[in-house]
């Protein structure tokens, strides 16, 4: 167990096993040392309970100011060394010790780090032309997903990793609670801070609490019943297809790829979960040709075109780019979140970064909004609005609807 205190490589040896051999011709040795050549340095590299091609230690000559050779590949005489399940954190020129119920504990401080990308070999390194590099290694933990509810009994999935590697959040296989549904991942068991995924593993985030077994808890969220997770885009653009369902956003959402066609007539329940929908990216185009263009209705666009007797809850939207085709012939109604809203109710969502614009001039009335065009059955609490920019020509009336 371990814990965190905050070249010109020209012969290596295996300080254990391997001596240079040499022959000689009458009186005269055909051996001349590294030393006497130069490579007046010696570095050894300790693996501390590990090996280097199955050698506890191996010593390496160098010559003054040189980088030092990183252990590392398969091959070659310092390959990269092993012990056992565990990873390799670094090599220091420092370590101490402590006894304690779980065994040694070797202890390390980020100063003696040794850098081989800028690190040289030199009389400031060396003592006496000698330097030993010490291997720091990590216990690969499990990652044990627990219900924040029942957090003592067994994982309700449970992965290994290794550290140095990123942690993704579980996709196709998470974890299940019979007549529940899951809502997120928290680092406490009260769910008071969410989990942040996709992060290096490093070795302060590894718990030995338990036994002294390399762990790292994560603890699941449900609700009771049976909601709609949101997980993708394409579980986005599905509940145009349930639009009275009961959805839940299960991450951040990035539509950048995406030109977006809006979900119609959302009356059902969407929570962001405090997560955003990013780089909404809407092209507008509302033109009816002929005659029949002076009878056309109005046409609502946003993430929906229109919210009639939903509920929008824990949201943020940030940088919504819509733009009006200067081509658009009858009246429009646009909004980042949607156009036109009856009796809805939108809490706790955030609208940052809002732009609305034409690429031309147009000749027809526009309203324009960084949510939501609604009527007064529509309620907003404890909503939070920044940055929201309407750049709209037209020679009709043009109605800008400002969050409260």
């Amino acid at each position: 167990m371990y814990k965190v205190k905050k070249g010109i490589m020209v012969l290596a040896l295996a300080a254990s096993t391997l001596l240079l051999g040499g022959c000689s011709v009458g009186t005269s040795s055909l051996f001349v040392h590294p030393e006497e050549q130069g490579y007046e340095y010696v570095v050894t590299y300790d693996t501390l309970g590990g090996h280097i091609n199955q050698e506890k230690k191996r010593v390496v000559y160098y010559a003054d100011n040189s980088l030092l050779f990183e252990p590392s590949g398969t091959s070659g005489m310092l390959v990269q060394p092993k012990n056992g399940d565990k990873s390799l954190v670094g090599w220091y020129t420092k370590y101490t010790t402590e006894e304690t119920q779980n065994g040694t504990v070797y202890n390390f401080n980020e100063e003696d780090l040794w850098d081989f990308s800028t690190d040289r070999i030199s009389d400031e390194s060396a003592v006496d032309k000698n330097l030993t590099l010490y291997a720091r290694w990590a216990d690969n933990p499990s990652i044990n997903f627990l219900d924040a509810a029942n957090p003592d009994e067994s994982p309700l999935l449970k992965w290994s990793i290794n550290v140095g590697s990123e942690l993704k959040r579980p996709t196709s296989t998470e974890p299940k609670k019979n007549g529940f549904t899951l809502i997120d991942y928290y680092k406490d068991p009260e769910c008071t801070e969410k989990y942040e995924f996709n992060q290096i593993i490093e070795e302060e985030d590894i718990d030995y609490s338990n036994g002294g077994k390399a762990q790292i808890n994560i603890y699941c969220k449900f609700v009771e019943g049976d909601l709609i997770r949101v997980k993708t885009v394409s579980d986005l653009k599905a509940m145009a297809d349930n639009k009275e369902g009961h959805y839940i956003l299960a991450n951040d959402m990035d539509l950048s790829k995406e030109v977006w066609v809006p979900i119609e007539g959302f009356s059902g329940v969407f929570d962001g979960n405090g997560y955003a929908i990013e780089n909404l990216n809407i092209n507008v185009k509302n033109r009816v040709s002929g005659i029949a263009a002076k009878k056309a209705e109005e046409v609502s666009y946003g993430l929906f075109s229109k919210l009639e007797g939903a509920k929008i809850i824990n949201l943020t939207m940030k940088d919504v780019n819509i733009v009006i085709d200067k081509s658009t012939n009858v009246k429009l109604c646009v909004g980042a979140l949607a156009g036109r809203t009856k009796r809805t109710t939108i809490e706790n969502c955030t609208f940052d970064g809002i732009a609305i614009s034409s690429d031309g001039g147009l000749n027809v009335d526009i309203v324009a909004s960084g949510f939501v065009a609604g009527d007064n059955s529509t309620t907003t609490i404890n909503s939070v609005f920044n940055n929201i920019n309407v750049n709209v020509t037209t020679t009709g009336n043009l109605e800008t609807i400002e969050g409260k």
